[in-house]
């Protein structure tokens, strides 16, 4: 399975099945946003995420729902910078 034939929100990632967890470029697909806006979303705290290698940013399907929520009843956060 290659990288770009896996669903959003389920991915095998160094042979590990990754679920509650998502990346840069799914949030970046969730939200119709640029990958600066996502980066400046967690320099801002508004989007919590892990780095477990000190690699790749890992963002919690919690978090990224808690987000959606928000940015329903909230108009506060921007998509561009």
């Amino acid at each position: 399975m290659t990288h770009s034939e896996t669903p959003t929100l389920i991915r095998e990632e160094n042979d590990t099945l990754v679920t509650d967890w998502i990346f840069v470029e799914d949030v970046m697909r969730i939200f119709h946003v640029s990958e600066r806006t996502v980066y400046r979303w967690t320099a801002d705290g508004v989007l919590p995420y892990s780095k477990p290698t000190g690699g790749r940013l890992y963002f919690s399907l919690t978090n990224v729902d808690n987000l959606i929520r928000s940015r329903m009843t909230d108009n506060t956060i921007r998509s561009s910078a």
